[in-house]
């Protein structure tokens, strides 16, 4: 490391490949400059609310919205039971076992911010998978949604490792609710070093043993400072919506840390089909100083069933907010990020990471959809016709 770790648990730093057999990581970009003491949910999060985001929008989810000042007090909340209650030190790591939802994602901003490591999961996985993990990250606690507890109890009792189980929307005294309403005071950060890791995130394991990478809390600025800035171009007043799940750093970044870096805001569906993807799309209000027009029902039902032809392997959407109104809707673009073998069943290729779809077609449901991509010199390319 560069300088000295906040970690006292050295679990991650000690479990680190040598030095000699890393890649060349390259920061030389002006926006890539970090400091070398960094926590990223500092920056992601408490310095939003400096900057003036307190009141802004920071997840729509069934609950209704959370701003980010109410975001920020429930990270605290939930940091001082991780520290406190839990007796957790930095360098522990965490389990994560929920789907998408507000509370997963005040997780694992909490987790981050109390010097903490995130080992986020699906809820699909079971007791096999979740077995592997917990024993390679050498998980010691975990914060599960109550529905989900039965394989991880199972996984509990194979892994004695794993000692502490706290639940969320659970109603009994010790749920984490009922552990978050006795703390108040603002949560200080710790003060992590920018290579201390934050995030283990494993693969499914569809091919054998799951398996892990580690990633600093630089590297989750860096993330939000390359890609989203410029390709996608977020900003403030827009809305992101998506499939992929929070546990896959894909859905991480898509759904959560993309629009936080810039201040916007994000749907989190816990589930998730084409149909509860495009209702939600058609009843979220528009940003801001925005005059986004709502789709009718009609319309959104015939574009669900054209959206019904994709494989249900697309892995999410990112819907810009543009400031237009419905004259000028024909303009919008959507964002489609789907994974590298995802197809598409009416011409058959290879959709690459990224593709361009155009949103106001399926709107205006006209029946001619093309698909493109965008090829390595940012050039758009025909693929075919989606209907």
């Amino acid at each position: 490391m560069s300088v000295y770790s906040a970690h006292i648990d050295t679990f991650a730093h000690d479990n680190l490949p040598p030095r000699e057999q890393w890649p060349d990581l390259i920061f030389t970009l002006p926006e890539l400059q970090y400091p070398d003491r960094l926590n990223c949910i500092v920056e992601l999060l408490d310095t939003k609310i400096q900057q003036g985001y307190g009141d802004r929008p920071a997840i729509f989810n069934a609950d209704g919205i959370l701003t980010y000042a109410q975001m920020q007090a429930q990270v605290d909340k939930v940091a001082h039971v991780l520290t406190h209650d839990m007796g957790l030190v930095p360098g522990n790591r965490v389990l994560l076992r929920s789907a998408n939802n507000a509370m997963l994602a005040i997780c694992w901003c909490a987790v981050a911010k109390a010097g903490l490591i995130v080992v986020a999961t699906m809820a699909l996985l079971r007791e096999k998978e979740l077995v592997d993990i917990i024993e390679k990250a050498q998980i010691s606690a975990a914060i599960c949604e109550r529905r989900l507890d039965t394989e991880l109890q199972a996984a509990q009792q194979r892994c004695p490792v794993l000692q502490q189980i706290m639940y969320f929307n659970d109603p009994s005294t010790e749920g984490l609710e009922a552990r978050m309403s006795a703390w108040n005071e603002p949560f200080s950060a710790v003060d992590t070093a920018a290579d201390d890791t934050v995030l283990i995130a494993f693969t499914s394991g569809s091919t054998g043993q799951p398996k892990a990478t580690m990633h600093f809390h630089r590297d989750i600025l860096a993330v939000c400072d390359c890609f989203p800035k410029s390709i996608l171009h977020i900003a403030p007043d827009d809305i992101c919506i998506g499939t992929p799940p929070l546990g896959f750093t894909f859905g991480l970044g898509a759904l959560l840390i993309f629009s936080m870096r810039v201040g916007a805001a994000t749907v989190l569906l816990e589930k998730l089909t084409p149909e509860s993807l495009l209702s939600a799309i058609s009843e979220s209000p528009g940003p801001p100083h925005s005059s986004i027009a709502r789709w009718r029902k009609s319309q959104a039902n015939l574009i669900s069933r054209r959206f019904a032809k994709v494989s249900p392997r697309v892995n999410g959407f990112l819907f810009r907010h543009a400031r237009c109104g419905a004259k000028q809707l024909v303009s919008r673009w959507s964002m489609v990020l789907a994974p590298p073998r995802c197809c598409i069943s009416s011409f058959h290729q290879q959709v690459p990471k990224f593709a361009l779809v155009p949103l106001a077609k399926w709107y205006l449901a006209i029946r001619h959809v093309s698909l493109t991509r965008m090829d390595n010199s940012c050039h758009l390319v025909q693929l075919g016709d989606l209907v």
